[in-house]
């Protein structure tokens, strides 16, 4: 599932429908649904864009509604987002692997790093994955 939200009035108005609301400093922060994450694309300098994954972001409870706070992972407490910086917001599904799949790569890996150390790209026999 991949939901999107351009511009302060969208990510006000239809984002909090889809994720977890809490309220902390005079603010409702509204984070990701387990098994999703928000994903905030900002504009520094046109035409650049810059996308990082955010723990949540807020709106103000006292009303005022042209701008969000955003709280990365790492950075506590950001800096207000406003409709100057074109904020898109995108609500992904984590992607997950069972364990076929990790053991896939794992042997995909093992045999990468055998051929690497034997100095040959490719393997010269046929080896079957189990």
């Amino acid at each position: 599932m991949v939901k999107k939200w351009k511009g302060i009035k969208e990510i006000v108005e239809n984002a909090p429908k889809e994720l977890i609301e809490t309220q902390e400093d005079g603010y409702l922060y509204y984070s990701a649904p387990e098994g999703h994450r928000l994903i905030l694309s900002v504009v520094t300098i046109t035409p650049s864009n810059v996308s990082y994954e955010i723990k949540d972001f807020g709106i103000a409870i006292n009303g005022r509604k042209d701008g969000i706070v955003r709280r990365g992972f790492s950075l506590g407490k950001g800096r207000m987002i406003t409709d100057d910086d074109e904020p898109v917001i995108e609500l992904l599904e984590e992607e997950k692997m069972g364990a076929e799949e990790v053991k896939k790569r794992i042997n995909e890996e093992w045999r990468k790093a055998r051929m690497r150390v034997q100095g040959r790209e490719f393997s010269q026999t046929s080896e079957e994955k189990t």
